[in-house]
């Protein structure tokens, strides 16, 4: 984590117990997210039926998590315009003479420059595709 240099630098969040459960996405126990953004825990003191939590907004960690989630949505289809194109993609791989399950497998990656790297894969089980010899007769 970054050292702070001084207190006024730092986000002060007050949650009851069931706001925790209901309303923070927890990476580990000093990280959380909160509607959208990453913070990073300094200290906490809790006082009656609230929590303080004295944070670190981690910009560069709450743009990357937003970035990734654009990127995802984007592959998924949940924009139209890129749905369209999924499904006209789809429709072509349909056209070819493949008899096996199809499934598309989405990979993304983060090297230690907060750099994303994506890939997705369209996936043919491979089987014995030949026909048989003699052909069938239709009757």
């Amino acid at each position: 984590m970054m050292k702070v240099t001084s207190e006024e630098e730092l986000v002060l969040l007050s949650f009851t117990e069931t706001e925790i459960s209901e309303k923070l996405r927890w990476e580990h126990s000093k990280e959380f997210e909160f509607e959208g953004q990453m913070y990073d825990i300094v200290k906490s003191k809790k006082e009656g039926d609230r929590i303080y939590y004295w944070c670190w907004l981690d910009a560069e960690e709450t743009e990357l998590n937003q970035k990734l989630a654009k990127l995802t949505s984007d592959v998924f289809g949940r924009i139209p315009n890129n749905r369209k194109k999924q499904q006209t993609l789809l429709s072509f791989y349909r056209t070819l003479y493949v008899n096996q399950p199809m499934a598309w497998s989405f990979t993304t990656t983060v090297d230690s420059k907060h750099k994303i790297a994506s890939t997705l894969q369209l996936h043919i089980e491979e089987k014995n595709n030949i026909p048989p010899t003699p052909p069938p007769k239709v009757v």
